[in-house]
């Protein structure tokens, strides 16, 4: 198992621990949300996961990607819920930020494993300056993606839900950015945590 399975696992575990905790205290099952988000953040990975057992063409490869990436901001998503911290009952603000930023810290991590994943799966398509070009563009597309479904309150399955509706909401947003610019705020910095994220996420080195 890798070190990073390890580190997620570790970190699910002792935010489950603590849920329990808070929940066995306040009898408040606000936070229980967590687990939901938790799980659709580590749905990417294990779909780039399974991709790492098989051999596809191209363009299957292409065409699988499609559905990771628009899954794939659940997992920063969770970084978010931090904007729920001054909900909590009987519990100390420290408390529910250490709780909410352990099962965060698994979903970015799960972001970046299954990234580096898929980056991985392509390397053997495109050359390092394109796949590098396509990181950063990632980046900030999840950071439209938790925009969406943080403040629009979106969900993945939208797109084929109600595709129409989402996408004259993002119709307007392009064709009217002045009147959006939080929108677009909100995307660039979360694309830039992103970027950086992944570039201390790559230099520790923990994926083996």
């Amino acid at each position: 198992m890798k070190k990073t399975h390890k580190i997620i696992i570790a970190l699910s575990v002792i935010g489950f621990v603590l849920l329990k905790y808070r929940i066995h205290v306040t009898h408040s099952y606000f936070y229980l949300f967590l687990v939901w988000n938790l799980f659709l953040a580590l749905v990417p990975l294990a779909f780039t996961e399974y991709l790492q057992t098989k051999q596809f063409d191209k363009y299957i490869l292409l065409l699988l990607s499609v559905p990771w990436l628009l899954l794939l901001p659940n997992a920063p998503y969770i970084l978010t819920n931090l904007i729920h911290i001054t909900k909590g009952t009987k519990m100390t603000i420290t408390y529910d930020f250490v709780l909410i930023t352990t099962f965060a810290l698994a979903g970015m991590l799960a972001y970046f494993l299954s990234l580096n994943q898929m980056i991985a799966l392509f390397r053997i398509y495109y050359t390092e300056k394109i796949l590098n070009t396509v990181v950063l563009i990632i980046a900030f597309l999840n950071g439209f993606g938790i925009y969406l479904g943080r403040f629009s309150r979106w969900n993945s399955w939208d797109i084929l839900h109600r595709p129409k509706v989402l996408l004259n909401e993002v119709l307007q947003y392009l064709v009217h950015p002045i009147m959006h610019q939080n929108v677009w705020l909100f995307t660039f910095l979360f694309g830039v945590l992103l970027s950086f994220g992944r570039i201390i996420f790559s230099s520790l080195k923990v994926t083996k």
